[in-house]
């Protein structure tokens, strides 16, 4: 067998860092990707934060593909500044973009007493 030697004790148990609700300037990172759930496919967005308190740290959010849901991957894009076509638009052009984006807090419905962030609106860098 393998062993894996590295030290996880000081590592957090979350993925992400929970956000103080506030704007912040983030920049996509390339890790970013299109995922496919049950409910349908969408873009998991994955984006460094470029100053304050939280710079350095990584946020994600979900844009669903879904139609009735396309007005959230639209107001990204627009914030953006970003074209597209109508056969859409290549994921890897929103990598290294910069964005400003409101962020706030909520409960999660499955696990009470745990927060984690929802991206509530965009706007130019």
């Amino acid at each position: 067998m393998t062993r894996i030697n590295v030290k996880l004790d000081d590592i957090p148990d979350t993925a992400f860092e929970l956000f103080p609700d506030a704007t912040y300037l983030v920049t996509i990172q390339s890790s970013s990707k299109l995922k496919k759930s049950e409910e349908g496919a969408y873009i998991m967005v994955i984006a460094k934060c470029d100053e304050g308190d939280m710079e350095g740290k990584l946020i994600g959010w979900n844009c669903s593909l879904l139609p009735q849901a396309l007005w959230n991957l639209k107001n990204m894009l627009l914030a953006m500044g970003m074209e597209w076509d109508e056969d859409g638009f290549e994921l890897e052009d929103i990598f290294d973009e910069q964005i400003m984006i409101d962020v706030s807090s909520r409960e999660y419905p499955e696990k009470s007493g745990e927060y984690r962030n929802q991206v509530d609106s965009y706007h130019s860098a």
